[in-house]
C-alpha cells in the first residue's frame, strides 16, 4: 500500500479537491487529442505506468503536473510516455521539451492491474515509441513480494483467484477505495519476458517493494532496481527534480535515488536503494550456505533485533516484518566469519545506492518507531524470514513461488 505512500497523510496533501479539479480541468485542456502514431525511433523511452484508481489518484495528478513541469530537462532524442488510470478513462500523455504535456491516447474504462491490460498497453507503447534503451516506472500502492490477504477487507470484496502485490484498481473510478485487483510479481515478471525488452531499470514509486524476492524475480528482465524497502511519501517521487537523471544512461539509477533522497531529507524522510540484477545470482549464492545453516531442519530464528521496516499486526493487515537483508544476515553470521565476509563483498557489489534518514514517515507511527536503527549493517533491501505466524495467511508457502526461494537455500531447510 501507499499510505504506505501516506496518500491520507495530511501533512503530505498539496491541494484542497476544488483545486485538484481546476487543475485537472486546465491540465487536460492543454494536451492535444490523442494520435495513435507511431513515432520515430530514440534514444530512450520511459514509460511511466501508474495505477491510480483508488487512494492515490490526487496525487497522480500532481506527479503528472511535475512532469510537465519538469519536461524542459527531456533530451530532444529521448520519450516520457505516462499512461494513467485514476478516477476517470484511462489516458495516456507524451512529455517533451519542444511540447510539453500532449495527450496521446485514451481508452475506454479499464482495469490497469489486469494482466492482460498491462501487456497490450505495454506492448502498444513500445511499438508506437521505438528506442534503443528503455526503462519502467511503476507507480502505486505496492506490499512488496507479498501476497494479497484478507486482513481489514471485506470478504465480499475478495477474489482469492487474484492475489496480487503491485498497483490497487478498485474498477469503480473512486478515489477513496484501495478494495479492487492487484498484480503479483510472478505475474509482472512473465509479462516483462513476454514484451522481450531488457529495461534499463524498473523504478518502483511505490512501498516496500525493494525486496530480494522481488529483485530475484526481476532480474532478467532489468539491469537495475530502484525502490524503497519501506513506506514512501504520499507525493512519491519528484519527478520535475529526478527528470534529468531518467535518460541519462549508465548510472541513471543512482542518481535517480540520489535526487529522490536529498528532496525528502528534510521534508519526512526516505529510505531508498538500488539493485544490480546482474550481481543478485552472486549475492544468492553467497546467502545460500547463511540460510540453509541457520534455518535447518525448519528451526524458528528469533530475529527481533533485525532492522525491520514495518510491524507484524493486525493495524499492518498482518503483513510480515519486512526485515533488513543485512541486518537479517549479520545476526545469523559472526561478522569475522568467512561466510559473512563473502556475503557482504556480495551485497555491496549488488546494491550501487544505499541512503537513507535516520527517520521516515510513517502511516503505522503511533505504534511503530520508522527509524533505521542498525546502520552500519543495513543493506536497505528486504528478506522474508519464515515463521509459524505466517501460516495462517499463506506467507511460508507462498514464498515457494518465487525463484529466490530456491537461489537462497529456503527449499533444503524445510521451510
Amino acid at each position: 500500500m501507499r499510505t504506505h505512500r501516506l496518500a491520507q497523510h495530511p501533512a503530505l496533501l498539496r491541494f484542497t479537491p476544488a483545486i485538484l479539479l481546476l487543475l485537472l480541468t486546465l491540465f487536460l485542456a492543454g494536451c492535444e487529442k490523442a494520435e495513435n502514431i507511431t513515432q520515430p525511433n530514440k534514444r530512450h523511452t520511459v514509460i511511466v505506468y501508474m495505477m491510480a484508481e483508488n487512494s492515490l489518484c490526487d496525487y497522480a495528478l500532481s506527479d503528472l503536473k511535475e512532469m510537465q513541469k519538469g519536461a524542459g530537462d527531456i533530451p530532444e532524442d529521448c520519450n516520457l510516455v505516462a499512461y494513467v488510470d485514476n478516477n476517470k478513462e484511462p489516458i495516456t500523455y507524451t512529455f517533451s521539451a519542444a511540447k510539453g504535456c500532449r495527450g496521446w491516447k485514451r481508452y475506454e474504462e479499464q482495469n490497469s492491474c489486469d494482466s492482460a491490460t498491462f501487456r497490450h498497453t505495454l506492448a502498444n507503447l513500445i511499438k508506437r515509441f521505438p528506442a534503443d534503451h528503455y526503462s519502467l516506472i511503476l507507480w502505486s500502492h505496492g506490499s512488496g513480494w507479498v501476497p494479497r490477504t484478507n486482513g481489514y477487507e471485506e470478504p465480499k470484496m475478495l477474489d482469492e483467484g487474484k492475489r496480487r502485490t503491485i498497483g490497487i484498481d478498485n474498477n469503480l473510478n473512486s478515489s477513496y477505495s484501495n478494495y479492487g485487483s492487484e498484480m503479483e510479481i510472478p505475474t509482472l515478471r512473465h509479462i516483462l519476458e513476454e514484451l522481450r525488452v531488457k529495461w534499463d531499470y524498473i523504478f518502483f514509486d511505490a512501498c516496500f517493494m525493494q525486496c530480494i524476492e522481488v529483485a530475484y524475480e526481476l532480474r532478467k528482465v532489468t539491469s537495475a532496481v530502484i525502490a524503497s524497502p519501506a513506506e514512501i511519501p504520499g507525493e512519491g517521487a519528484p519527478y520535475h527534480v529526478v527528470m534529468p537523471h531518467l535518460f541519462k544512461g549508465e548510472g541513471a539509477p543512482e542518481a535517480i535515488a540520489q535526487a529522490y533522497y536529498d528532496y525528502y531529507t528534510n521534508n519526512g524522510g526516505l529510505v531508498i536503494s538500488t539493485l544490480r540484477t546482474d550481481k543478485l545470482d552472486a549475492l544468492a549464492r553467497a546467502t545460500r550456505p547463511i540460510i540453509t545453516k541457520a534455518f535447518a531442519g525448519k528451526k524458528v530464528v528469533d530475529i527481533d533485533r533485525a532492522q525491520a521496516y514495518g510491524p507484524y499486526s493486525s493495524r499492518t493487515n498482518w503483513r510480515p516484518d519486512y526485515y533488513d537483508m543485512g541486518s537479517v544476515i549479520h545476526l545469523l553470521e559472526d561478522d569475522n566469519s568467512e561466510a559473512y565476509t563473502t556475503w557482504r563483498k556480495a551485497m555491496e557489489d549488488a546494491t550501487t545506492t544505499r541512503l537513507h534518514t535516520q527517520f521516515w514517515i510513517s502511516s503505522y507511527a503511533s505504534f511503530f518507531t520508522a527509524e533505521v536503527v542498525d546502520k552500519p549493517y543495513v543493506s536497505l533491501a528486504s528478506m522474508f524470514i519464515p515463521n509459524p505466524k505466517h501460516d495462517i495467511k499463506g506467507y511460508n508457502e507462498a514464498l515457494h513461488r518465487f525463484e529466490w526461494y530456491t537461489a537462497a537455500g529456503w527449499n533444503l531447510t524445510g521451510w
